[in-house]
């Protein structure tokens, strides 16, 4: 558990005073701008009911996170730049609001949460603490964002079968095969390149660029390159579901 202290002169002597061991995530601590902070356990396990220190420290940081001149999804966006390096979003929506009384221990918070999507190709310049995690190999989380990010890839997988919302996830160009992947990432199951590219051809989202990638280490043919036919979200099959592959078909 982290341990801040607040330096004080006392008789011209430099003296530390106050200090306080509070198990809060380290992101919250360090919104408060301690002046010294020693010794950081990532994984501290929340208490049943938060102390008033730790209360000041959750309400400083939500008002550092928000400003009067912004809606939920321009500040969600401006964070994630702010504090990831992701300047730009290929998809922004919003997946639920959070209300349980129970959600945050002794205080009543509201969340809301969302899906921010960007192309497998995008390469920001994260800062050192920060990492990239299998979205099914998660460590450990706060509070209940563990439910809000499932409900958020509830929703990524249900619009990929109903819209044209994976051109969010694709590079300009892509092959079958790799797109066939992010597919397969987001949906959680295995995706046939064949299938997925004669029901997206069907809707009208793919296009053939008339070039192919470049041959891989092993040789072999060239993968023709596709693109979609616009980057832009529409509904194309209300009520369709990509579905994992039966028996028959692996």
């Amino acid at each position: 558990m982290p341990g801040i202290f607040k330096p004080v002169v006392l008789d011209n002597r430099l003296l530390t005073d106050g200090g306080v061991s509070d198990p809060l995530p380290l992101d919250i601590l360090m919104d408060c701008s301690p002046d010294i902070t020693i010794a950081c356990n990532l994984h501290s396990k929340l208490p049943d009911k938060l102390s008033a220190t730790q209360n000041r420290a959750i309400v400083k940081a939500q008002e550092k996170s928000s400003r009067n001149d912004e809606d939920l999804p321009s500040s969600a966006a401006r964070q994630l730049d702010e504090k990831v390096d992701v300047r730009e979003l290929s998809h922004l929506e919003s997946v639920s609001d959070f209300s349980d009384p129970a959600r945050v221990p002794g205080r009543r918070m509201f969340a809301s949460g969302f899906l921010g999507v960007l192309p497998s190709d995008a390469d920001p310049d994260i800062p050192t603490d920060t990492a990239w995690f299998r979205v099914d190999a998660l460590p450990e989380t706060v509070f209940d964002h563990a439910e809000i990010i499932a409900r958020a890839r509830l929703r990524l997988a249900a619009k990929l079968s109903y819209s044209t919302l994976g051109f969010a996830l694709a590079p300009e160009e892509f092959t079958l095969s790799h797109l066939a992947q992010l597919y397969a990432a987001a949906l959680g199951h295995p995706v046939d390149p064949t299938n997925l590219q004669r029901i997206l051809t069907r809707r009208g989202e793919l296009v053939r660029c008339g070039r192919s990638a470049p041959p891989g280490p092993s040789g072999g043919r060239p993968a023709a390159l596709y693109r979609f036919a616009e980057r832009r979200l529409r509904i194309t099959d209300q009520f369709a579901t990509l579905r994992p592959p039966g028996p028959a078909s692996r």
